[in-house]
């Protein structure tokens, strides 16, 4: 019977300990306001969170990877690893032998990234015709492409960035390629969110890449987000941060927030946060902090 019950509290106890080991990143109050990244002048050096550090890494996963996806037949070795902004998995990618990769989300398998821009692409792409009214034709192809990777296109709103054009030289004339971005993202509680699909086309009417974001994280959720208590988490954040770095804050501007998910399972806002500063000497300095609000 001793024995018995000797048992019955390691038990016990390696279930206490594995509840505690599995909340501690979740142990957050909601509203808890941590530094994610910053800028590079040295006044801020620590991330807090660190969710996103953009560094690529090794994994113990399948070796090769096979998929059929746009029309393309791909067969890669597993390369490396990395959890992209604001995606809560990581993406392995796999290189293929003609150097076109694309990347396995980790928590469901399926096709995160595909880059399409090897040395074949490069060697011949600048050098075919842009196709008339390119553009609009690139629109329409990246809205079929961007489609195939949720379930329903419509419900997100598009983005386009400026396009780039390119420059080449070859037997002494000149040739030119432009890329467009289209970006297609779902809005959620009134905040651009990281469920979004990009998808880069040339003027020759080719895909060049797609990276597919946390597409349908946001299915069935429901947030009710109080913007006064955020902006004050924020606001008291900034203070805290440069209280003890030998500078005051004069002024600090958030530029930009979106609604994510952290690869912890924490849905938050990321902020961007531009800030002035002085110090003793009135040098005033312009910095930037990423800051992450958990919900």
């Amino acid at each position: 019977m001793k024995n018995l019950r000797k048992i019955i509290i390691m038990f016990l106890s390696i279930i206490t300990i594995s509840f505690v080991v599995g909340c501690s990143n979740n142990a957050h109050e909601s509203y808890t306001t941590l530094i994610e990244s910053m800028s590079n002048d040295g006044i801020i050096s620590n991330s807090e969170a660190g969710f996103w550090p953009g560094e690529y890494f090794q994994r113990n996963c399948a070796k090769e990877f096979i998929c059929d996806v746009l029309g393309y037949s791909l067969k890669g070795k597993y390369d490396r690893s990395v959890v992209y902004k604001y995606n809560s998995y990581t993406t392995n990618i796999y290189v293929c032998d003609d150097g076109i990769e694309f990347g396995v989300r980790n928590n469901d398998g399926k096709i995160g990234y595909i880059n399409l821009m090897n040395k074949d692409f490069f060697d011949t792409q600048p050098y075919l015709e842009d196709l008339e009214n390119s553009e609009e034709y690139c629109r329409s192809y990246a809205s079929e492409i961007a489609g195939t990777f949720t379930k329903n296109l419509s419900t997100y709103k598009q983005i386009e960035e400026e396009p780039i054009t390119r420059i080449k030289q070859k037997d002494g004339k000149s040739y030119s390629i432009t890329y467009y971005f289209f970006t297609y993202y779902k809005e959620v509680a009134g905040y651009n969110s990281s469920d979004y699909i990009s998808v880069k086309m040339t003027s020759k009417g080719y895909l060049a890449s797609v990276i597919i974001g946390d597409t349908d994280v946001f299915e069935s959720k429901s947030f009710t987000i109080d913007k006064e208590v955020l902006q004050q988490k924020i606001d008291e954040k900034v203070e805290q941060v440069y209280s003890s770095s030998g500078y005051i804050v004069i002024t600090h501007t958030v530029l930009d927030q979106k609604i994510g998910k952290a690869p912890n399972g924490r849905f938050c806002i990321i902020s961007d946060v531009s800030i002035e500063l002085t110090n003793d000497d009135n040098n005033q300095v312009q910095t930037v902090l990423e800051l992450i609000t958990l919900l």
